[in-house]
């Protein structure tokens, strides 16, 4: 039996600032997720992929800095985040901190469909060739729900045994 594994662009967030303080709009979930960040200023490589086990907890950080180097509006404003929620034959299966969902490493497919279907990541690690090691074939479906305008990977099967 193949696996389903549903890619679900829930919603996306673009970072702004009020009175020099950065802020999410809307506010980033408090839940386990992948995510895409896309910033059409980096023109080589736009895309960064990543998972964590809190998305606001995983962001606070980056808000700080935004604040930190005192980055104008004009330089955030090319910045969006798609949440991406994963379903596992048909059952939400959030993945934790390491990528892996259900036993499958869906941050470095999620890599891997981006980069192979054409488009370049800042990801240092996991852009290797994925390999699809669980004995039968990994059906991949996109769904955009959210609307997020940049680029997300058509649904993709990959066969066992088979590269990405």
């Amino acid at each position: 039996m193949p696996i389903a594994i549903i890619f679900n662009y829930t919603s996306v967030h673009i970072l702004q600032k009020a009175g020099g303080n950065p802020f999410y709009q809307p506010a980033l979930p408090n839940s386990s997720r992948l995510y895409a960040i896309r910033n059409t200023q980096a023109n080589n490589f736009p895309f960064y992929i990543g998972t964590a086990d809190n998305i606001q907890n995983r962001f606070v950080p980056r808000v700080d800095a935004v604040r930190q180097f005192g980055f104008r509006n004009a330089d955030i404003a090319n910045v969006s985040i798609a949440i991406i929620q994963i379903f596992v034959n048909g059952i939400a299966s959030p993945p934790h901190n390491n990528g892996v969902s259900s036993g499958i490493d869906v941050e470095h497919l999620l890599i891997r469909l981006y980069i192979s279907q054409g488009h370049n990541v800042r990801n240092i690690s996991k852009t290797a060739v994925f390999t699809n090691n669980h004995g039968t074939s990994l059906n991949c479906t996109f769904m955009n729900p959210a609307n997020w305008a940049e680029f997300i990977p058509a649904n993709t099967n990959v066969l066992a045994g088979g590269n990405v």
